[in-house]
């Protein structure tokens, strides 16, 4: 913060959004003859000056490391009827979000608007198919594909409610024992574009 000539608050708000402005780097080379590459990784020479000893931290430890994803269609069927899990392009998020057993799809409808928005990326964790009630489940329904709907077991009419947050939808009402239809995962995490 001293060599920036800015407040520490400011370091402190970017370690949280794991970001670091331009200017920063641009200024600390211009001031200092530090090195962008070793602010950035800590890797390479500290500065154009050898010997130079004046940042204690590099920034690596707070950056954000992406790492991309295929993204899949919901609304893709086979001959069946059943989601086929074709692959229509591929993101980058942040690697912690991504884990072993977990599929990304691209929101395709608003049913669920305001907890997650059309075109929104969902993260599928396909190892957790138990439903427990009111959680959002990625649930395979012949002839409609993968449909994200909150979901809540009805035992007294051996059934399952399937939510929508958006209250233009009716909610949905299946048999436990409906043939074909599949729990796919729990949704774990969502982004939204703003």
């Amino acid at each position: 913060a001293n060599l920036l000539c800015i407040k520490q608050s400011s370091i402190s708000d970017a370690k949280k959004k794991e970001v670091i402005p331009d200017g920063w780097l641009l200024k600390l080379y211009m001031s200092h003859k530090l090195e962008p590459e070793w602010v950035l990784t800590g890797q390479g020479p500290q500065s154009v000056h050898q010997g130079f000893e004046g940042v204690a931290e590099t920034a690596a430890a707070y950056m954000r490391r992406k790492r991309d994803a295929m993204i899949h269609d919901m609304s893709a069927v086979d001959e069946a009827g059943a989601w086929s899990r074709e692959i229509v392009g591929r993101e980058f998020f942040p690697e912690k979000e991504l884990c072993d057993n977990l599929i990304v799809v691209r929101m395709d409808t608003p049913s669920m608007e305001p907890v997650i928005k059309r075109n929104a990326y969902v993260g599928v964790k396909t190892d957790e198919t138990t439903v427990k009630s009111g959680e959002i489940y990625a649930l395979d329904i012949p002839g409609e594909g993968l449909v994200v709907k909150r979901v809540s077991r009805d035992h007294e009419n051996r059934r399952m409610v399937l939510a929508s947050e958006n209250k233009k939808y009716l909610d949905q009402y299946l048999p436990m024992d409906t043939p074909g239809v599949a729990v796919v995962g729990k949704v774990v995490w969502v982004f939204n574009r703003i």
